[in-house]
């Protein structure tokens, strides 16, 4: 649903690769010495927190961002026509911003920044928007390489 961060890169997306990369990328993954996760199969946010205000923003654009993220209402606003995205993205952000107001106001800046410039690449995942998996409760994923500035 986003573009923001671009697409995951495959293998197969690497055509500059040579047969004894892949076989060496194999080979790591085989045994051990090259880190693997599950694919997971969510939509795709960023969000970022204000320490100040113990305020979440979200964005699933560009544009979101260079505006510093939005409110969860704005984003119900322009998810009007598309109800169940609004409702998992509403869940999820719920979800994260109570988790966040948790952690000290140190840490908060420390992760995101004194003003919330620091946003971080998520996968959303929720029962009432499936690509293929179907999954049966809300589960949020933070990418490892999430930050973004």
């Amino acid at each position: 649903m986003s573009v923001l961060g671009g697409p995951i890169k495959h293998l197969h997306d690497d055509l500059d690769l040579s047969f004894q990369d892949l076989k060496t990328i194999f080979l790591e993954i085989s045994t051990g010495k090259k880190p693997v996760t599950e694919k997971i199969d969510g939509f795709k946010a960023f969000f970022t927190f204000l320490p100040d205000s113990q305020a979440l923003r979200i964005a699933t654009t560009k544009k979101d961002v260079e505006k510093g993220g939005l409110i969860v209402k704005e984003l119900e606003n322009i998810l009007a026509d598309n109800q169940k995205f609004a409702q998992a993205l509403t869940e999820a952000s719920e979800i994260i911003e109570n988790r966040l107001k948790s952690v000290s106001i140190t840490d908060q800046r420390r992760l995101f920044g004194y003003r919330g410039d620091i946003f971080y690449n998520c996968e959303i995942l929720h029962p009432t928007c499936n690509n293929v998996f179907a999954y049966d409760n809300t589960k949020i994923v933070v990418h490892r390489s999430s930050s973004d500035r």
